[in-house]
């Protein structure tokens, strides 16, 4: 991975609960951390899909 594309790939992972896929890029849908449940995503992140129980993914914004 390049210094250009690993920096916000951390960036996204360490301020906003989520997860981003190995084959990532900016503006691609991120996956939302199992740690957060579907009411705080819902005010952190608006609308985003359920693929499974266990995986949710969403838009990041800015």
């Amino acid at each position: 991975m390049t210094q250009k594309k690993y920096t916000p790939t951390c960036t996204a992972a360490a301020n906003r609960g989520v997860a981003t896929p190995a084959n990532w890029n900016v503006g691609d849908d991120v996956v939302i951390s199992m740690t957060v449940n579907d009411a705080d995503a819902k005010i952190k992140f608006g609308e985003f899909e359920t693929m499974s129980p266990y995986l949710r993914m969403t838009k990041l914004e800015g």
